[in-house]
């Protein structure tokens, strides 16, 4: 549990489905108000979450797995946003819930 509540993610998650506690939360959380697809591809780039009625992409980048990966990551985000695809990253050293709070103005429409 403690490595849960500072974002290193979920044991289980982590090594079975290459994904993160945090990762699944926003998923939950945003699968409640919206449709969304878990790990998304396009033309060989994934997209942790990808909300296809707002064309908007979310990665959560968790510190561990993405200390190495700025050139990558920072390629992929250039390449889907030139794709139309709206990027959103959250990275693991920030507060997930005001990251998270400050998406939802994004999700209310009239």
């Amino acid at each position: 549990v403690n490595s849960r509540v500072r974002g290193n993610g979920c044991p289980i998650c982590s090594n079975e489905k290459s994904t993160s506690f945090p990762e699944q939360t926003i998923l939950f959380y945003l699968s409640q108000v919206t449709e969304t697809i878990n790990r998304h591809k396009i033309d060989g780039y994934e997209i942790d979450i990808f909300l296809p009625i707002y064309n908007v992409g979310i990665e959560y980048n968790g510190r561990f797995y993405h200390r190495n990966r700025k050139n990558y990551d920072d390629k992929k985000k250039c390449y889907l946003q030139s794709k139309a695809i709206n990027m959103i990253s959250f990275f693991g050293n920030y507060s997930l819930l005001s990251d998270l709070l400050s998406m939802f103005p994004l999700l209310i429409h009239d």
